[in-house]
C-alpha cells in the first residue's frame, strides 16, 4: 500500500512535525509513506501536481491543513489527479478559513480535532457533504523522555518550574466593527452566554440566543433569503470563539497571578508583561526542549471543549505533569487527578490554587507525570491516529467506488 504525505509551511513548524510523525506510522505499518514536501514559494499550479504525478500509483493521499482547497485550472482537485482518497485533517477551528473550508472538495474525507466542529460542518454544510466526517484528536509529539527513579531526580533536572506555551491573545473586536447592531449584540449575547457556563460551542451559544428570540434557522418555513441571510451569520461565529478564547485566557492568566504561579513562558505578544519569563516565539523543537526542562506544563483547549490540543500530549511525553482547562476529550482519555490536573472556567481562582499547591509537593507533582507519560504513550501519539486515517479513507474509498485494494 501506498500513501503521500503532502506537506506544507506552518507556524513554528508544528504541522510539519505531525505529517513526519504520521509517516513513521505508516512505516511502521508496512506501507510506503512519501512525504512530499512543498516550499513556501512553490508554484502550486505547476510544482503541486508535478509532485502528485510522480509519486506514482497511491492508495491514498494525507495532509494536515494544507493542500484541501487544492483545484488546478481544469477544477481538478487532489482526488482527481491521484485517482485516490484524499483525507484531511484538519486542526483548526474549521471557521477560521471559511473561505478555504467552503472550498474543500465533497469527496475529500475530513478528520477534525473537536466533536462540536463536527456537528458545527454538518449544520452548516449538511449532513453527508463530505466523503466522510469525523473526530480524529491531536497526538503528542516526540519519543517518551526516560523517566529517573526518583522525585528529586526528576526535579533537578527540570529548572523550569511552570512552562506555558501559547500566545498572549488579547480580546480584539476589530472583526465586529462592520456588523449590523443586531449581529453584534446577538454576539455579544452569545459570547455572555459562554463565558457564564464551563463551556458551550460558539454556533451552539449563537443558535441558542437565536431560539430564545424564537428563531429556528434551519425551520422549513424560512424563505430561501431568510435561511442565506442566516446562514452567513452562522460563518461568522468565529468571531465568538475569538472573542471567549481570548477572554478566558486572560481570565486564566490573571487568575494564575493572583495564585502565585511562576510562569515560564514561549509566544508571541508577551514583550513587556511583567512577573514572567518570556522565552519569546520559538519553533516547535526548542518548545519541546523546554517541555523536558519543566516540572508542570500548563496548556489551554483554545475553546476547544470536546475536543485535544498537542502540547499537552507533547508535554507528557515530555515527561512533565500536566494541566490544562477540562475538555470532554481529556476527561475521557485520561484520569483527573492522576494522569493530568484539570480545570474549570466556573472555579478557575480555586482549581488554580489547588495545583499550585500540587506544585509544591514534588512526590505527587513526580506520580502525575509518571502516570501522564504512560498514559499518553500507550495511546495518544500520532502513531496511534494513523489507523483512524486509514479508516477514514477506506470509507471514502467505498462511498465514492474506488476501485483500489483500500476500498476491498
Amino acid at each position: 500500500m501506498r500513501v503521500a504525505l503532502l506537506k506544507g509551511q506552518s507556524q513554528y513548524g508544528v504541522l510539519r512535525d505531525f505529517v513526519d510523525e504520521i509517516a513513521a506510522g505508516f512505516a511502521r505499518r508496512g506501507w510506503d509513506a512519501q512525504v512530499l514536501d512543498f516550499p513556501e514559494k512553490c508554484d502550486l499550479l505547476v510544482d503541486f501536481p508535478r509532485a502528485l504525478m510522480g509519486a506514482g500509483p497511491l492508495d491514498l493521499v494525507f495532509s494536515v491543513n494544507a493542500f484541501s482547497e487544492y483545484h488546478d485550472d481544469a477544477g481538478h482537485t487532489v482526488a482527481d489527479l491521484t485517482k485516490a482518497p484524499y483525507v484531511l485533517e484538519y486542526v483548526d477551528y474549521p471557521l477560521n478559513f471559511v473561505e478555504r473550508f467552503r472550498n474543500i472538495p465533497p469527496e475529500t474525507a475530513v478528520l477534525l480535532v473537536d466533536r462540536s466542529h463536527i456537528r458545527m460542518v454538518d449544520a452548516l454544510f449538511g449532513e453527508n457533504h463530505f466523503a466522510y466526517l469525523g473526530f480524529c484528536p491531536h497526538g503528542g509529539l516526540g519519543e517518551p523522555a526516560v523517566m529517573p527513579a526518583t522525585a528529586a531526580e526528576w526535579a533537578a533536572e527540570r529548572p523550569i518550574a511552570v512552562l506555558f506555551a501559547g500566545t498572549n491573545y488579547r480580546p480584539n473586536r476589530a472583526g465586529w466593527t462592520a456588523l449590523p447592531e443586531h449581529v453584534r449584540t446577538l454576539f455579544q449575547t452569545a459570547v455572555d452566554m459562554a463565558l457564564a457556563t464551563e463551556w458551550i460551542s460558539p454556533l451552539e451559544a449563537v443558535d441558542s440566543v437565536l431560539t430564545a428570540c424564537g428563531i429556528d434557522p434551519n425551520s422549513p418555513s424560512l424563505g430561501a433569503a431568510e435561511r442565506n441571510a442566516f446562514w452567513q451569520v452562522r460563518l461568522l461565529t468565529v468571531l465568538v470563539q475569538e472573542a471567549v478564547r481570548c477572554e478566558r485566557r486572560q481570565r486564566f492568566l490573571a487568575a494564575a497571578r493572583k495564585v502565585g504561579l511562576p510562569f515560564t513562558v514561549v509566544g508571541n505578544q508577551w514583550d513587556g508583561v511583567p512577573g514572567v519569563d518570556n522565552r519569546g516565539p520559538v519553533e516547535i523543537a526548542e518548545c519541546l526542549r523546554l517541555m523536558r526542562q519543566s516540572r508542570l506544563a500548563f496548556s489551554l483547549s483554545g475553546n476547544f471543549g470536546e475536543g485535544s490540543h498537542e502540547r499537552p500530549l507533547s508535554a507528557m511525553l515530555g515527561g512533565a505533569a500536566v494541566a490544562c482547562d477540562r475538555t470532554s476529550f481529556y476527561e475521557s482519555a485520561f484520569v483527573p487527578g492522576r494522569d493530568i490536573a484539570l480545570f474549570r472556567w466556573m472555579s478557575l481562582e480555586e482549581d488554580l490554587a489547588g495545583i499550585a499547591a500540587l506544585l509544591r509537593d514534588p512526590e505527587a507533582l513526580f506520580a502525575m507525570a509518571e502516570a501522564g507519560q504512560k498514559a499518553a504513550t500507550a495511546a495518544h501519539r500520532w502513531d496511534y491516529r494513523v489507523d483512524t486515517i486509514i479508516a477514514a479513507g477506506r470509507a471514502a474509498a467505498r462511498k465514492l467506488g474506488h476501485a483500489g485494494a483500500l476500498a476491498a
